[in-house]
């Protein structure tokens, strides 16, 4: 009977809200933006908030990422569907500009 509660609480723990919102590097989700993304560099409406280190990527289409910085065509380059992480800090905004066409850049910012 001991070891069927350790299993229910196992599976309970691992599908909760706990277990979606918390990275296998122990960080967690903050808040979240949308970058439409067109031929002139776009960013964050807002900028990220205390206690953010990293910022989690992930695009429509393919776009050229910064964060700090306005994106260019040299910046950092976010292929369509394949999520990125890279540090950041508050205050910061996240900028993007398109590839080849239009799409949409989703931040999520991220804390321990």
């Amino acid at each position: 009977m001991k070891k069927l509660g350790i299993i229910l609480a196992l599976v309970m723990f691992s599908t909760g809200a706990y277990a979606q919102s918390v990275t296998q590097d122990g960080f967690r989700a903050l808040t979240s933006h949308s970058i439409t993304t067109s031929g002139t560099a776009a960013s964050t409406a807002s900028a990220l908030t205390s206690g953010t280190l990293k910022v989690r990527l992930v695009a429509t289409v393919a776009a050229f990422v910064a964060v700090g910085v306005t994106a260019t065509s040299d910046s950092i380059y976010l292929p369509p569907n394949v999520p990125i992480v890279l540090d950041a800090g508050q205050g910061e905004f996240v900028s993007a500009i398109q590839v080849s066409s239009g799409g949409v850049v989703y931040v999520t910012e991220m804390s321990r």
